[in-house]
């Protein structure tokens, strides 16, 4: 018999290694409409989203464990899908938004779609790790980008509410997740995100007042926000300019701290940590910078889909 931790590195590199060549056979994804920007970039480093636009290749790769971790996310995202189809005749799953006629080449798929009396909803479903759940219920609040996301798409769809949706894809004591565990929160487009328990009621302040987030902003402005600021990162990309390194909520980042690897990486923005454009992104400066002084990799690869837009009559 071979050792047990070698026995279960193999398999765990096996699986690994047909997930890796699974996603390389699929591709890149091409956006829902064919525009510049994605949904899914809602929230994220402008230089990141110009590296995706651009199509410049990653320099760092997910790993095995990663690669299990997102097929366990989908199936489980699936599974909310296909309980929502077979309770609710009216939902629809995986629906295209466009939200080129708002005037913002951006698009996307709306993970559901459905009727709460006369009020369209639009669904965002998000798996979490305990520790990211953890953190969403003890703020009694998800991430601003989930919101800015759902938004967007909200906008696009002409929709009148969002709900956001929690799924814990492990359990931890310590977090207060279990697996399959779930917090919701659905608000309105013309209202503000407020505060909600497990069970969707609205928390109030010390003052007896609905507890606010996102400084009182309405769903809409959130969404209409970031439909600008991604906007203004493909205006850049067709100017030929790499965005600075500036992550929302923390700002230009200076030095980014090291992939993560299976020995836990440490350092802010987090989001450097898990930035598949990592190692390229860091030898360039902070700063934003013509195309041209840009390394060889940059220069070889940056391919933005300007013509391709224009011949599809969407520039702005």
């Amino acid at each position: 018999m071979g050792d047990e931790s070698t026995t279960a590195g193999l398999l765990s590199s096996t699986v690994g290694t047909f997930l890796r060549l699974q996603r390389e056979a699929e591709g890149p994804k091409p956006t829902a409409c064919g525009t510049p920007l994605r949904g899914s970039q809602a929230g994220g480093c402008i230089r990141v989203a110009a590296f995706e636009i651009a199509r410049i290749p990653p320099s760092n790769l997910p790993d095995d464990a990663t690669l299990i971790a997102f097929r366990i996310g989908n199936a489980m995202h699936a599974l909310l899908q296909e309980a929502m189809h077979a309770m609710w005749p009216d939902f629809e799953s995986e629906v295209k938004v466009d939200c080129r006629s708002l005037g913002f080449d951006l698009s996307g798929h709306a993970d559901g779609v459905w009727m709460l009396g006369d009020d369209k909803v639009v669904d965002e479903y998000k798996t979490q790790s305990s520790f990211g759940f953890g953190l969403a219920k003890k703020a009694n609040a998800p991430k601003i980008e989930h919101v800015q996301q759902a938004a967007m798409y909200a906008l696009g769809l002409g929709a009148d509410q969002i709900r956001l949706v929690y799924l814990a894809k492990e359990g931890s004591y310590r977090d207060g997740a279990k697996p399959g565990q779930l917090l919701v929160w659905r608000w309105r487009m013309d209202g503000p995100a407020v505060e909600q328990d497990e069970h969707g009621n609205d928390l109030l302040d010390e003052n007896g007042n609905p507890s606010v987030l996102f400084d009182g902003q309405t769903i809409e402005q959130i969404g209409m926000a970031e439909l600008w600021r991604l906007q203004a990162v493909w205006d850049e990309v067709k100017e030929g300019v790499v965005p600075a390194r500036d992550v929302p909520g923390f700002g230009l980042v200076d030095a980014p701290p090291p992939y993560i690897t299976e020995k836990a990486s440490k350092g802010q923005p987090w989001n450097c940590r898990y930035c598949w454009h990592r190692d390229l992104c860091a030898v360039h400066p902070t700063e934003a910078m013509p195309v041209e002084f840009a390394s060889g990799t940059v220069r070889a690869n940056w391919k933005p889909p300007v013509d391709e837009v224009e011949e599809a009559g969407v520039t702005l």
